[in-house]
């Protein structure tokens, strides 16, 4: 019994110890709270008589930026995360806030074509570049062009770079044995291609493809004389810049073709961006009349001449 009563006493000594360390150890709620506000109060008082000493390093200028845009971005609602942004654009330079157009005048112009975009770089660095002056010719035995051209053309557009026929399916031209389908046919004023040195008032080109996707080029030169009634049906029905038109009137490209089918050959491109090269040009020996009021009517409509300059021959030979 004694025994008990002596555990018991042990058992309440040893909890009324564990309370008063418990009570000595812990402060009242009010009295930390008034601890941690004197704590920030004097840090806040020490902040503003004192700078803050860094232990990094401090941004440099190059980092500023990126920081800035960044932030401003974030609280638009644009920016995503940095590595998000480097999977999309593979780290890429951003685009030129205005980019320049191809034209035949000004920044544009023919002469600065190869640097306006990577894609264009041909016309600038090609060695077989189109049109050129039609001269040196070399005498050779040059088969006969087969036109099976049929149906007529049924719309007509202006891209404003040019005035554009889209031709109806089914009509081809076969040279070497290869077929070629017409696509459309478009024209210059002046003339591209020089014949001797000399420019015409307006050339017609005929833009043919094979399955293959290689193309042929049939030119036809226009000189100064009446008014060609074919091209009267074309330009009766002109459209502005942007515009198309389904064609009313039965224009057929036979009609602007010359009756004599002899021709001159050589290798060169197309004659606007991107310059691709590996163009066989035919073009036309007999020319066809126009009126300087058809030329005109066209000049005007496009806002002055759309002829790339004639570039040099280099190696290439002119056949006839």
């Amino acid at each position: 019994m004694r025994i008990v009563v002596i555990c018991v006493i042990v058992a309440i000594a040893s909890m009324v110890a564990l309370f008063t360390l418990d009570y000595k150890e812990e402060k009242p709620a009010h009295e930390v709270a008034t601890s941690e506000t004197a704590a920030q109060l004097s840090m806040t008082a020490k902040d503003a008589d004192e700078p803050v000493v860094q232990e990094h390093p401090p941004i440099t200028e190059e980092q500023v930026e990126p920081v800035k845009q960044s932030s401003h971005d974030l609280a638009a609602g644009r920016a995503e995360p940095a590595q998000a942004v480097e999977e999309t654009h593979g780290g890429a330079p951003a685009a030129p806030e205005h980019q320049i157009h191809w034209a035949y005048q000004g920044e544009g112009g023919p002469a600065n074509w190869g640097k306006l975009m990577p894609d264009y770089a041909m016309c600038g660095s090609g060695l077989n570049q189109s049109p050129i002056n039609l001269s040196g010719f070399v005498e050779a035995d040059l088969p006969p062009l087969t036109f099976n051209y049929s149906g007529m053309a049924v719309e007509i557009l202006n891209n404003g770079h040019t005035v554009q026929a889209n031709y109806h399916p089914g009509s081809n031209l076969v040279v070497d044995g290869r077929i070629f389908h017409l696509k459309q046919f478009h024209f210059h004023a002046p003339s591209e291609n020089l014949l001797n040195g000399k420019s015409y008032p307006l050339e017609a080109h005929f833009v043919h493809a094979d399955d293959n996707g290689n193309l042929a080029v049939v030119a036809v030169l226009f000189d100064h004389g009446d008014e060609n009634r074919a091209l009267a049906m074309l330009w009766d029905q002109l459209p502005q810049a942007g515009k198309s038109e389904v064609l009313a009137a039965q224009v057929k490209a036979t009609d602007l073709l010359p009756e004599d089918r002899d021709y001159y050959r050589f290798n060169g491109s197309l004659t606007t961006p991107p310059c691709s090269q590996g163009v066989i040009w035919l073009v036309m020996k007999q020319t066809l009349p126009v009126s300087d009021a058809q030329v005109a009517k066209l000049t005007t409509l496009l806002g002055g001449p759309n002829n790339r300059p004639v570039q040099p021959l280099n190696a290439r030979m002119v056949l006839q």
